[in-house]
């Protein structure tokens, strides 16, 4: 993440603020050396007598390479700091911290754990601290390719096996640290990307650059989120801190909640409790009597010091974690309790957002579906939540006066279509003919996000609600141009992903809802081979799922993913279900039922997964019915069951879902609320927060709309809300029944 937003997020404990002017880092200025500080006059040399072999990272205050000191010689790291830049909270800059690293790591010098030291550099002006290369596997690798949860079905032998090596892997942590602490050493920064785990096994600590001292302690600078010791804690206190938290961030990993929620790492521990086994669905982990013990008792809240309580957070915690994790979900509750939490943390006093979203709102700003106010109130509106007038306001003046800018989730072409479902049409047609008017930068690309499949649909829904035939032609340009571009990409393109945002997914949906209101098969066909395209991009894990291969990582997520691919392919299946295609739905389904998933986001997490699952789980229309069983025969399930079989499968996934969701959940205010894809601070966006959350729980509980166009078929009208009617909470039927309110082509 760009340095100028992790330090002004540290200024605000809750939510991301504004993005400062480059050049700041929260309360100091990057350039300019500390207050008081002499110049440094250090010998240079022209040029560095390593040989660089690649670069591991870049930073604002240097880099971190890989190297050599002779040709035939060891692998070293060069740790590189810029004089006068990376000022930190405790007034060092990038080139005193590296000095305290050599110090600090000469101290412990030839303990296990502790990488060898070699002779610093300077060269030029820039100094270069020089290390051991320590070979194998951080931490945080050794827990993507150990943890048994990320499978559907990870058996209890797995759990068991991992839960042993986990526990002897912070145990021999806790080994160095205290060889650490009888040299005179707090090491104070405990991450996991800085502990490697040796071929043999061994443990090794590459970043002693927040050490001190234990006989001069001077807190170290805020270091990683979740593992560094809240204020209050001193010396040794600080390194018993960071074991605990890795031992609760080895079972269920996201410790890191307890940045905006000091008072989850307690709450996370009942998951490791083995008596807390009570659904063989949901795994836990069998450590052994006491072990928990030993992670409360550091995590617990300190007794304050003296500063104001952080308002916002824990309020009603047991209340609102009952909501998600009980056997059966009162959805009404459920939405209510979301919706409150979403408008608390509403701020229709600013001009720049309405919501507080997650960190792609610096660069996407805080209008559009994906991260702004229109996937915010979309959500209220689809799950019959209802939205405020103010907030509705503030959305039209917001897309009056804001530079308009196309695509659907990140452009104005979303917005347009939320106005409109709001029955803002007045402004909706005149966001959307100052997009049509505007010339862009750069032409649009071929993505449902930004480009050219997303402008399609939105087209596509003006078209059905005002009859403009022109906006129908328009839109199958649209569609047609973002199937040309991939196809001529072809499946390897390093130049995109794959998935439903950014993926030839998007724009095969985009042709099966064109040839829903054209009739012409042949948009089919291409619809066809644009899913070839991202399945081409996935492959089949060992457990039998079906993802996407990003790299070294698999990605069933919707965003980027194989839920996003398997959404298009359900439009498709729909109107060609004799789809050579049609044998990667079980596959693709499995992939979105993992017990454990690191965000619980839309775009990239666990609601996105929920999403997928409830729009496609089959449907038997009686349950509970004798012959339902003989019906149900028919309908498409996994392999090796029939169609009943399928439906409590999917709802057995469904169900741990919603349960699993309360590991991320975060009391605001006595609400619900949830956390943005880094974990940091609360979002209520679509994309990553709590309007994910809730658009994905009503899909699941109470049928109501997904994403825009992923759910149902045919042209359905706007919103009968009238102009400035927001608080309609519900519609029904002549039966009676209640209904969520429509939300176009939905």
């Amino acid at each position: 993440m760009d340095n100028r937003y992790e330090a002004h997020a540290s200024a605000d404990p809750i939510f991301y603020g504004s993005p400062r002017r480059r050049g700041t880092q929260g309360e100091f200025t990057v350039v300019g050396r500390p207050v008081g500080a002499p110049e440094r006059t250090a010998p240079q040399a022209s040029e560095p007598p390593c040989a660089v072999e690649r670069v591991l990272r870049f930073s604002d205050a240097g880099g971190v390479h890989l190297g050599r000191e002779a040709p035939d010689g060891p692998r070293v790291v060069l740790k590189e700091t810029r004089p006068r830049a990376g000022l930190d909270q405790r007034g060092g800059d990038a080139v005193t911290r590296p000095q305290q690293e050599h110090d600090m790591t000469a101290r412990p010098a030839g303990l296990p754990g502790v990488p060898a030291l070699h002779e610093p550099l300077t060269v030029r002006d820039h100094r270069f601290l020089v290390k051991e290369f320590v070979g194998g596997q951080s931490l945080s690798e050794w827990l993507t390719a150990k943890y048994p949860l990320v499978h559907p079905d990870a058996d209890d032998t797995a759990v068991a096996e991992y839960t042993r090596e986990a526990i002897a892997v912070v145990d021999r942590i806790e080994h160095v640290l205290d060889g650490m602490r009888a040299r005179g050493v707090v090491f104070g920064d405990l991450r996991p990307r800085d502990l490697i785990i040796r071929p043999d096994g061994g443990i090794c600590f590459v970043g002693l650059e927040l050490a001190v001292p234990a006989d001069s302690f001077v807190r170290p600078a805020p270091g990683a989120a979740g593992f560094t010791a809240p204020s209050g804690r001193t010396g040794p206190g600080i390194d018993r801190y960071g074991p605990a938290a890795i031992r609760l961030w080895l079972f269920p990993p996201p410790a890191r909640l307890s940045a905006p929620d000091p008072g989850k790492g307690t709450e996370l521990t009942d998951v490791t409790d083995v008596t807390d086994v009570t659904d063989v669905t949901e795994r836990r982990f069998p450590v052994p009597p006491g072990h928990t013990a030993g992670i409360r008792r550091p995590l617990a809240p300190w007794p304050p010091d003296g500063r104001a309580p952080r308002p916002g957070p824990g309020p009603r915690r047991t209340e609102t974690r009952a909501l998600l994790s009980g056997p059966t979900a009162d959805w009404p509750a459920v939405r209510d309790s979301l919706a409150a939490g979403i408008r608390t943390m509403a701020t229709p006093h600013r001009d720049d957002r309405l919501f507080p979203g997650g960190i792609a709102q610096f660069t996407r700003g805080g209008l559009g579906m994906a991260h702004g106010a229109a996937g915010v109130l979309y959500a209220l509106h689809a799950t019959g939540a209802g939205t405020d007038a103010e907030h509705v306001r503030w959305l039209v003046d917001a897309a009056r006066t804001r530079p308009a800018r196309s695509g659907l989730y990140t452009g104005g072409h979303g917005v347009a279509y939320t106005l409109d479902l709001l029955g803002e049409r007045e402004a909706a047609l005149e966001l959307l003919r100052r997009i049509t008017d505007a010339v862009p930068d750069s032409p649009p690309g071929p993505d449902l996000a930004s480009g050219r499949a997303g402008i399609a649909l939105a087209l596509l829904h003006f078209a059905d609600a005002t009859g403009d035939s022109r906006l129908l032609d328009t839109a199958l340009v649209h569609a047609l141009a973002s199937a040309d571009e991939l196809e001529r990409e072809g499946p390897s393109s390093g130049r995109r992903k794959a998935g439903l945002m950014n993926g030839a997914a998007g724009a095969a949906l985009a042709l099966v809802r064109l040839h829903e209101s054209t009739g012409d098969h042949a948009l089919l066909e291409r619809a066809e081979t644009l899913l070839q395209l991202d399945l081409e991009r996935c492959v089949t894990a060992a457990d039998g799922t079906f993802q996407v291969l990003d790299g070294y990582r698999m990605l069933p997520c919707v965003e980027t993913g194989s839920a996003g691919i398997g959404l298009a392919l359900n439009a498709l299946l729909t109107h060609h279900p004799g789809s050579p295609t049609a044998r990667y739905r079980t596959p693709i389904g499995r992939a979105a039922e993992p017990g454990f998933i690191i965000r619980p986001g839309l775009f990239n997490g666990r609601a996105g997964l929920i999403g997928y699952l409830a729009l496609t789980r089959p449907r038997p229309h009686l349950l509970d019915a004798r012959d339902a069983r003989h019906s149900m025969h028919t309908m498409d399930g996994m392999d090796g069951m029939d169609g009943m079989d399928a439906a409590i499968h999917h709802q057995t996934a469904l169900d741990r879902h919603r349960r699993l969701l309360a590991l991320h959940q975060i009391s605001y205010h006595g609400h619900l609320a949830f956390p943005g894809d880094r974990l940091l601070r609360l979002s209520a966006d679509l994309a990553t927060g709590s309007a994910g959350v809730l658009l994905a729980l009503g899909t699941a509980l109470a049928g109501t709309p997904f994403l825009p166009w992923t759910s149902g078929a045919g042209p359905t009208p706007p919103s009968p809300v009238r102009p400035g009617d927001h608080r309609v909470l519900r519609r029904t039927d002549r039966a009676g029944s209640e209904k969520p309110p429509r939300t176009g082509r939905d």
